[in-house]
């Protein structure tokens, strides 16, 4: 007798499994057939897509396993969206033309032209001899300690 329940039970467990895996079976059929189609779209097209599948599943397993009450199995789920967010943002970034996201550095034109002008003006040169003068220092004051 004893037997015979946990067989009934086992039976049962087993035939659910197998339903659960056909749905889940249909649902990768889909996806796979969504592969021949990514051909034809652009590369960023097909980032985006990959992202939205990611984010979708692991969305899906984030919510299952907060239904289910496990609060430590969900933790990576939750740190893979934290991840696929970033890629999206990123998408996104990567994607914004220039006058929407304006250069951080900026141009100071004023301290250009002084740079430009400084290094453009070349020294007198000397009208005897042609050359140019050579800078004269002032002359130095004897050492105090050389002195003693």
């Amino acid at each position: 007798f004893f037997f015979m329940a946990d067989k009934d039970k086992l039976v049962s467990a087993i035939t659910q499994f197998n339903e659960h895996l056909k749905k889940i079976q249909v649902q990768c059929d889909m996806l796979k057939e969504l592969e021949p189609h990514m051909d034809d779209l652009s590369a960023c097209e097909q980032a985006r897509v990959n992202c939205a599948v990611a984010y979708s599943t692991h969305a899906l397993m984030w919510m299952y396993f907060k239904s289910q009450g496990s609060l430590s199995a969900h933790l990576p789920a939750q740190k893979e969206l934290a991840r696929i967010q970033t890629y999206f943002k990123r998408l996104d970034s990567e994607n914004t033309p220039e006058k929407d996201n304006p250069p951080s550095h900026k141009l100071d034109k004023a301290a250009a032209d002084r740079f430009i002008k400084a290094n453009i003006e070349k020294p007198k040169a000397d009208t005897e001899t042609g050359k140019k003068r050579i800078r004269q220092s002032k002359q130095q004051k004897p050492n105090k300690k050389a002195r003693k």
